[in-house]
C-alpha cells in the first residue's frame, strides 16, 4: 500500500553503510512507502531496498524468493537474486537482456516512470529524523551528481555500481515515436578530451542514439 509507514529495524541496515549508497536510515525510524521508493529508485539507497523488502515479505530471504519468482516469470532465464539491494554475491547475478526485461516491465507503471525521471527529491522529516534532500544518481537525469552527462531524450533509468560488477545503467530514450532501452554493464571511467567521463553514461547516450539513427519501422505484413 502506497500509503504505508514503513518502520526500519536493524536487519535492514546492519553492515550496508560500509558497504555502498545508502539513505543512511536509522533503526527505529518511520518513514512513508513512498519516500522510501524514492531512497531507492532516486538516490540508490541499499538500505531502503532492505526496508521495502521486509515491510512488503516479513523478511529480506522472503522477498528475494518473490524476486526469483518474479524473475522467472518475466522469461529472466540467466538471473538469480540474492538480496534486494544487488551488493556483490557471487551466486546474485544477471545479464543485459534479462535487466532490459525487467527495466520494459518496470516501464509498464507509471509510478516508477515518475519517479525514475525526478532529478532530485526532499524527502518529509520523520520521527527521528529532520527531511533529507537527495539526487538522481543517474546523470543521464541530473547533473547534481555527475556533471555534463544529462541527455535530453532520456526518460530515466537506474544505475548499480560495485567492484566486482563495474559501473551499470539500465535506460530509457524516447525521440518522437521511437523508444530505446538501453543496458550497460562493466563499465568505468573514461578519459576523453582530457576530461574524467563516466562510461556508464556516455556508452548509453551512444547506444540509443546509434538505435535511433539506425532501426526503422516497417510494415512488413498487412491483413489483406
Amino acid at each position: 500500500n502506497p500509503e504505508d509507514v514503513v518502520t526500519v529495524t536493524n536487519e535492514a541496515i546492519d553492515g550496508l553503510y560500509e558497504m555502498g549508497s545508502a539513505s543512511y536510515l536509522l533503526n527505529g525510524e518511520q518513514i512513508a512507502f513512498m519516500d522510501l521508493m524514492r531512497y531507492l529508485l532516486i538516490g540508490s539507497g541499499n538500505d531502503a531496498a532492505n526496508a521495502l523488502a521486509i515491510h512488503v515479505s516479513g523478511s529480506i530471504e522472503g522477498f528475494v524468493d518473490l524476486m526469483n519468482n518474479k524473475a522467472q516469470e518475466l522469461g529472466m532465464d540467466n538471473t538469480n537474486f540474492v538480496n534486494p539491494h544487488g551488493l556483490h554475491n557471487d551466486n546474485h547475478y544477471t545479464c543485459p537482456y534479462d535487466m532490459a526485461l525487467m527495466f520494459m516491465a518496470a516501464m509498464e507503471h507509471d509510478l516508477f516512470l515518475e519517479i525514475i525521471s525526478t532529478a532530485s527529491y526532499t524527502a518529509a522529516p520523520t520521527n527521528i529524523s529532520k527531511e533529507r534532500y537527495f539526487f538522481n544518481t543517474n546523470g543521464l537525469i541530473s547533473n547534481l551528481y555527475y556533471s555534463g552527462h544529462v541527455y535530453d531524450k532520456c526518460i530515466g533509468g537506474k544505475t548499480g555500481s560495485t567492484d566486482e560488477a563495474g559501473r551499470c545503467l539500465v535506460s530509457s530514450a524516447v525521440d518522437g515515436d521511437k523508444q530505446m532501452v538501453s543496458v550497460i554493464m562493466g563499465s568505468g571511467p573514461m578519459e576523453k578530451d582530457g576530461d574524467i567521463r563516466q562510461g556508464q553514461f556516455d556508452e548509453s547516450k551512444r547506444l540509443l542514439e546509434y538505435g535511433f539513427t539506425n532501426f526503422r519501422r516497417v510494415t512488413i505484413s498487412r491483413p489483406d
